[in-house]
């Protein structure tokens, strides 16, 4: 039996060394310097480095990887745990048949500290399949995306400008480095500083949707503990966004469409963590992504539509807001959340990003959290076969395998009708069935 990776990426692992708060200062003050150098770094003549950070998946096993530790994204996505995996099957006469190769530069990259650069997929899953092309095995999550820029109604594109930065589609400004708010960046060392000599200073915060993106997927925990991880954020993010050249235009764009697709959003017990509004939506409020697009997109003639256009914005507009503190806002303190919300529907009314029908129309509308719980659209299988890869994988492997694997079995799932005893026989049928 073959196991065949295909396309999948891997992390790597950033040093982040015991000694980082010995040098906080001096992490801070070189994160300055590089990121106002940025755009100078991957000029025309350079951008052509940034595009030496390749991934090329080759025959045999790869010894040029660095396997990530840490971060939710990778967690999620089982890629941390792929050296266990690996053995694990190894050990059971499964062999790597193709593998990932990492180019100098993304290795060095990797090495020096920043996270690995690559196209990161919204939607991740595991096809199984036998010799024949027939489906062992089939999951996708999440089950809701936004597919790219285009497909966001521009009414919530502008609300998340509004709210987190309000420049970073600035047509005059092609070059711009959007890893970097330098007034935002200026405020928190200032108050870092201030906070030496008093502490009832704030030091602040100098996140941006791309440095918030890295948070969500990369960082330990999804969390910023200190300046050194900061840094590793802008560096990556800055990379990120000129690896294709100095024009950052499409990049920007792509980050609005990363962060929303990435922001979590608490979690739901039975379901599990929630990431990304198009999926928040419907586990929070019940409202499905494409009707959400439509009503957001399509001019409101009646009182009926506008009534619900206001209803989705509500929701919409709610989520955007309760990332700051997800838990807290869509479980514990939903008061918190209305008003948070009435709060930005003036602001955003009073700065022409909504008009003022809508705005009243919002005002009055609910946020009515569903009660039931949804069950996930249930996985596809075929035979006995997928169910063995879990098995031999790890026990870890039942919860990431459906997140991204590809593999074929050369077996024929159309002779292989013993699932059911297989289960008995290994005990995995009450996993097998709590997943659908």
């Amino acid at each position: 039996m073959v196991t065949r990776a295909t396309g999948a990426r891997c992390r790597g692992p950033s040093p982040y060394c015991a000694g980082q708060a010995r040098s906080s200062r001096r992490y801070c003050w070189a994160g300055v310097w590089l990121a106002r150098r940025v755009p100078r770094i991957f000029s025309p003549g350079c951008s052509r480095a940034g595009r030496r950070h390749d991934v090329e998946v080759r025959p045999g096993p790869s010894d040029a990887i660095r396997f990530p530790r840490w971060g939710p994204y990778d967690t999620r996505r089982g890629y941390a745990d792929l050296p266990v995996f690996i053995a694990s099957l190894s050990a059971h006469h499964f062999a790597v048949e193709r593998q990932a190769v990492w180019s100098d530069a993304l290795a060095r990259f990797v090495d020096f500290g920043g996270y690995a650069i690559d196209g990161e997929k919204p939607r991740a899953g595991v096809r199984l399949l036998d010799r024949d092309g027939s489906l062992l095995y089939g999951a996708s999550y999440p089950e809701r995306d936004y597919s790219d820029f285009q497909s966001i109604p521009p009414v919530v594109v502008d609300t998340l400008l509004f709210i987190e930065d309000r420049g970073l589609l600035d047509p005059q400004n092609p070059r711009r480095n959007p890893a970097v708010a330098w007034g935002r960046l200026t405020l928190a060392i200032a108050g870092r500083a201030a906070g030496l000599l008093d502490r009832r200073f704030r030091e602040g915060g100098a996140s941006t949707l791309a440095t918030q993106t890295e948070k969500f997927r990369h960082s330990p925990d999804g969390r910023t503990p200190g300046i050194g991880e900061k840094l590793r954020q802008m560096i990556t993010a800055s990379a990120r966004a000129y690896q294709n050249g100095p024009d950052t235009t499409a990049a920007r764009r792509e980050i609005i469409t990363t962060y929303l697709n990435s922001e979590p959003l608490a979690s739901r017990p039975g379901y599990g963590e929630i990431i990304g509004v198009p999926e928040a939506l419907w586990l929070w409020y019940g409202t499905e992504l494409a009707e959400a697009n439509r009503v957001l997109t399509a001019p409101a003639t009646t009182n009926a539509q506008l009534a619900r256009k206001a209803e989705v914005f509500r929701q919409v507009l709610s989520l955007l807001l309760a990332g700051r503190r997800p838990a807290y806002y869509l479980i514990e303190h939903h008061g918190a959340l209305a008003a948070m919300t009435d709060n930005y529907l003036r602001l955003l009314a009073a700065a022409g990003i909504i008009d003022a029908g809508l705005r009243d129309a919002a005002l009055h509308a609910e946020l009515r959290f569903r009660a039931d719980i949804p069950l996930p659209v249930p996985p596809e299988r075929g035979g006995l076969a997928g169910l063995r890869l879990v098995a031999l994988a790890d026990h870890r492997a039942f919860m990431a395998i459906d997140q991204d694997r590809a593999a074929i079995d050369e077996c024929n799932a159309k002779r292989d009708g013993s699932t059911g005893n297989y289960l008995r026989r290994t005990g995995l049928g009450p996993r097998v069935s709590s997943r659908g």
